[in-house]
């Protein structure tokens, strides 16, 4: 058995479910390791609160493990008896003894853990602590709490170069004021063995929903895919990728820089939603999951690093709105899944056969790697007929229902949330972008949209499926969206204790929230922290064409729904207290002192 360290080393104990909720009977497999000997395969159902192990000769499961929580990233020890599994709903990590499937202990590596990545001698565990911004070492050797790594935003995979000296890190969405034309999320780089940053690669302007990261075998490259957003044009039509795209960026492992980013898409038909990227033991294909239309792309990469090589360098930055570039290059080929929404993606031993856990099918896809062609799928469990929620979801995430397939819904709202970008959506007119809103609670903050424009969420739903997806209306699906959307529940902040209690500085920050001082329940008020009216607080901009007043939003999931503002303008909540607010039209903080505006955003972000 690998090593664990008895001081990060916990007993069992009862994982509550993401946002407490009761968990689903679905699996929705999540992520795949391989055994070393190709026999098994490893999988996190995520709304199963379990992983499983598959005999792959036999075609079914073997044993699960029940694990509790919603389980993410998966990495499996040297020696193969020892598997780590990321609770994303607790930040905790369990080890399964592979053998039987046995959970041996949990670990706390953090508060909302998604990717992991283990050192090639099993000695330390790296792991994605996504809400709190930053990643965490944990030795599995020494008696030692696992050391954080501050990263830019809701980091979400992380990648070892083979000799295990680097640590690449892909954060999901931009930082930054999205009033940027060049708004982008980045790629942090860090030293494995101190555990300093090294670098900050920044992907191509409107780069977001960034998810699987992978470093070639020979340790040169850097790969991680994406969606690119082209946020700075209005979205007057869906033809040629006019809205989004998926992208492919490669990073130039030796440098640390940006080399290309190109196009998953073709001319007229898109590829949306790209999850996984899966590299072969050879290192010869580089294959990505297609999340929205269901499908599986395999890349040459030796071709693909030819056909770069004699670009011009200048011309390399161009290469993001270049469609179709990688089949013209005969690069690239796809095929079925064999299930919907695939996430996680694995390769045999031998490199001859891909894995693919679909999430939405609770199955797994098996794809002969040479033909590009499915071969089967395995089932994970019994067939659960989807309820209405469920088939909201799948609808929400699948962009075969969208003109030439360019996105869905979930491509701009990510897990239903934003995508930290402004959009300049033609409902309330053109040249006044707003930034991106969440779907939480949609159903019961009415009107809609910055300025009121929808009547409420039902209308907007099927305005979204006709106006961005441009898709006749069908009842049936808008009514399931909608069921989708109103079972979400607020994510509990990982910035309150672990027994959800407040911090001392966020009750001294309830106290001045509540306080006449600061008058901050004038507006945000009741369960929602609304009063669901528009308000003039002095934050209209020379693009507002003279509107001053704008929708006061649910302060819930306050933490992860920056940039703020109607324009998102305001990076952090301590630029909207201060910076932002003119003549304390947006509560009365000028006189508050640094101590207390501190005291009043750790409060805010335990919303």
């Amino acid at each position: 058995m690998s090593r664990l360290g008895s001081a990060v080393l916990l007993g069992l104990a009862a994982t509550a479910g993401l946002g407490g909720e009761q968990r689903p009977a679905y699996q929705s497999p999540f992520a795949i390791v391989a055994a070393k000997d190709g026999s098994r395969l490893f999988v996190s159902h995520h709304t199963a609160g379990a992983v499983s192990a598959v005999d792959i000769a036999a075609g079914k499961v073997i044993w699960t493990a029940p694990v509790g929580g919603a389980p993410a990233g998966l990495a499996l020890s040297p020696d193969g008896a020892t598997l780590y599994v990321a609770d994303s709903a607790s930040g905790m990590v369990s080890a399964v003894e592979t053998a039987k499937g046995a959970v041996a202990g949990k670990l706390e590596a953090g508060r909302s853990v998604f990717g992991l990545a283990l050192a090639p001698d099993g000695s330390r565990l790296f792991a994605c602590d996504r809400f709190l911004n930053r990643l965490t070492a944990v030795d599995l050797t020494a008696k030692k709490a696992a050391t954080p790594l501050p990263a830019t935003r809701e980091p979400f995979w992380c990648a070892l170069s083979p000799d295990g000296t680097t640590l690449w890190a892909a954060n999901l969405l931009p930082l930054g004021p999205a009033t940027d034309p060049e708004a982008a999320a980045v790629l942090d780089a860090y030293d494995a063995k101190t555990l300093k940053p090294v670098a900050q690669v920044r992907l191509p302007s409107g780069a977001t929903d960034v998810r699987q990261v992978a470093c070639s075998p020979d340790g040169a490259w850097v790969y991680v895919v994406h969606v690119v957003a082209r946020f700075n044009l209005p979205p007057t039509q869906l033809e040629r990728g006019w809205v989004n795209n998926s992208g492919l960026s490669i990073v130039d492992a030796k440098t640390r820089k940006h080399l290309a980013t190109l196009l998953l898409d073709e001319a007229s038909c898109g590829y949306a939603m790209p999850f996984a990227a899966a590299i072969s033991p050879d290192a010869k294909t580089l294959a990505i999951t297609y999340a929205g239309t269901h499908e599986v792309g395999f890349i040459d990469l030796a071709s693909m690093h030819e056909r770069l090589a004699k670009e011009p360098p200048a011309r390399l930055t161009e290469l993001v709105n270049e469609l179709s570039l990688l089949s013209r290059w005969g690069a690239i080929r796809r095929c079925p899944s064999g299930g919907r929404g695939p996430h996680g993606a694995a390769f045999s031993p031998k490199g001859d056969t891909l894995y693919v856990a679909n999430y939405f099918s609770d199955s797994l896809g098996v794809v002969n790697v040479e033909k590009a062609k499915l071969a089967g799928t395995i089932a994970l469990g019994p067939i659960v007929e989807p309820d209405l929620a469920r088939r909201g979801e799948m609808l929400f995430f699948d962009a075969t229902i969208c003109y030439q397939r360019w996105q869905s819904c979930g491509t701009c709202h990510p897990d239903a949330r934003v995508d930290g970008l402004n959009w300049d959506l033609l409902n309330d007119g053109m040249g006044n972008p707003k930034n991106n809103k969440s779907m939480l609670h949609a159903h019961r903050t009415a009107p809609m949209m910055s300025l009121g424009i929808r009547e409420d969420m039902d209308h907007a739903i099927r305005a979204g499926l006709q106006f961005i997806l441009y898709r006749q209306v069908i009842e049936e699906e808008a009514t399931a969206i909608g069921a989708y959307i109103r079972s979400l529940t607020p994510r509990p902040s990982p910035y309150r204790n672990r027994d959800g209690s407040l911090t001392p500085e966020a009750q001294r920050g309830e106290a001045l929230f509540k306080s006449p001082k600061t008058a901050c329940t004038a507006c945000h008020t009741g369960e929602l922290l609304t009063d669901l009216k528009t308000h003039d607080v002095g934050t209209a901009g020379p693009l507002d064409g003279g509107v001053k007043e704008f929708d006061n939003p649910s302060l819930l999931e306050l933490y992860r729904t920056g940039p703020y503002l109607h324009d998102g303008r305001a990076v952090t909540l301590q630029e909207l207290l201060t910076k932002f607010n003119p003549g304390d039209r947006h509560g009365r903080t000028s006189h508050l002192s640094k101590q207390e505006i501190e005291d009043l955003v750790a409060y805010l972000l335990s919303l």
